[in-house]
């Protein structure tokens, strides 16, 4: 029995490139050119491995970049199920500008998939058992809007904990059978409560609203640099980040994700398991580009949190 399953429908071919400058027309000499594996699902279980845990990473997967992503994954000691699509899995580039500091992510289309294939993945989950299941990323064209839905009663069936960290329609679907925990960011949080934005002030009551309709028991809404607000029948909270002079974004939000997986099947309280995740979140950010946390820094900054007077507060 695996303890944590991640699952990716739309996983990338991370490419990232160190320019001199952005500059039309000129031909640019690049540098640090690296290539890593990329994608929701497979972005939680890379840091997964680093704390120590061996997630089963189930995917899709075609041609060489897919080829590529499982050689990668080989090489970091995850185990992964790979399932082969005829359309090439997709490419992202991200590029540093080292005379501004500034980094550009192109973030490509997925491939078009089949429902056949879609489906393969969809069974491959229901016939492995987990504590945990984590779904996360953008669809690509082809894969039903309900998809996580769809993933949320095999959840059901295997009494597995569901946390979903998807946007937009997936994420409405979703929550109409009722998961274990989402983790939307404010803009997601506007759009499955109708609203067209909804602030950090109120952020805690539209939580709190989905939590009391029953759609979802646990509700962690990250504020980027700020850290997460955690809302549930239980708690009302806010979690501070420590700061940081933060070098990219990429990868955090799957990177807090994960540290709350890891917190949970560890048996750590919620407000512990999201403290850690605000922790993983924030390390990921020390990193260029797409290299994620490591856990010297994720231990580091749990420790700053737990120290801090103010690292957890009740919201009335």
């Amino acid at each position: 029995m695996a303890g944590i399953i991640t699952i990716t429908f739309n996983p990338s071919l991370d490419k990232s490139i160190d320019a001199p400058c952005l500059e039309p027309d000129r031909k640019l000499h690049c540098s640090a050119v690296g290539y890593h594996p990329g994608g929701g699902g497979i972005n939680i279980s890379r840091v997964l491995k680093r704390l120590g845990e061996n997630p089963v990473t189930s995917y899709l997967s075609g041609g060489f970049y897919g080829k590529h992503i499982q050689q990668l994954l080989l090489q970091e000691g995850i185990e992964s199920n790979a399932i082969k699509i005829k359309a090439q899995t997709r490419e992202n580039i991200i590029i540093l500008d080292t005379s501004s500091g500034r980094q550009y992510l192109l973030d490509t289309p997925g491939p078009v998939i089949q429902s056949t294939e879609w489906q393969r993945l969809l069974k491959l989950v229901a016939r492995q058992k987990a504590e945990f299941i984590a779904g996360s990323g953008s669809i690509p064209p082809g894969v039903p809007v309900d998809i996580y839905a769809r993933l949320a009663r095999i959840a059901h069936k295997q009494n597995a904990k569901l946390i979903i960290d998807t946007s937009g329609e997936a994420l409405q679907h979703a929550l109409a059978e009722k998961v274990f925990l989402i983790k939307p960011n404010l803009k997601e949080l506007a759009h499955i409560s109708g609203k067209e934005n909804v602030n950090r002030d109120e952020a805690m009551d539209y939580a709190v609203s989905i939590i009391g309709k029953g759609r979802c028991k646990n509700i962690v809404v990250s504020l980027a640099a700020e850290g997460a607000l955690l809302a549930s029948e239980k708690y009302k909270l806010k979690i501070h980040a420590p700061v940081v002079n933060a070098v990219s974004t990429i990868g955090a939000g799957d990177s807090m994700t994960a540290g709350i997986i890891y917190g949970l099947a560890k048996r750590m309280t919620m407000p512990d398991a999201v403290k850690f995740g605000v922790a993983c979140g924030t390390a990921t950010t020390l990193h260029p580009g797409c290299l994620l946390a490591n856990k010297e820094d994720i231990k580091l900054l749990y420790k700053k949190i737990n120290n801090a007077k103010a690292g957890c507060v009740s919201i009335n």
